[in-house]
């Protein structure tokens, strides 16, 4: 089952792991484990992992196009045992260095667990827009 909705930034950065899974052979759910080691927050705030996903181009066009027209899309969470991000690692970083606060999100919950999202219709891009800002 899948929700969408906003999603606050602190929330994400001790809640969710990052779960890097673009270094894995067969990107799954299973090879996320590998991924829980510590406490998300931790993960984060690793300097390696900032640093590989700060450091590239399409990163600061990215951060440009932000600034200018708000947020590309939803990231997207899986809910299991545990909440790990599948796509949208560059975007989370772009909104920690752009101040964003509130995040587009796109949950996929295969349990039980809940999490705090504030209803938010795709369609409404300019609301995205106006939360940047």
């Amino acid at each position: 089952m899948y929700i969408t909705g906003l999603l606050r930034l602190d929330y994400v950065l001790k809640n969710v792991y990052p779960g890097d899974f673009s270094s894995c052979s067969q990107p799954c759910t299973a090879c996320a484990s590998l991924h829980t080691q510590g406490r998300p927050q931790e993960q984060w705030q690793d300097e390696d992992f900032a640093r590989d996903k700060r450091n590239n181009t399409s990163y600061r066009k990215l951060v440009s196009y932000m600034y200018s027209n708000g947020f590309p899309g939803p990231i997207e969470i899986e809910l299991e045992q545990h909440a790990y991000l599948i796509n949208g690692h560059h975007r989370v970083y772009a909104a920690l260095d752009l101040g964003i606060v509130w995040l587009p999100a796109r949950i996929e919950n295969r349990s039980g667990l809940e999490i705090p999202l504030t209803k938010w219709r795709a369609e409404e891009k300019q609301l995205i827009k106006e939360i940047q800002i």
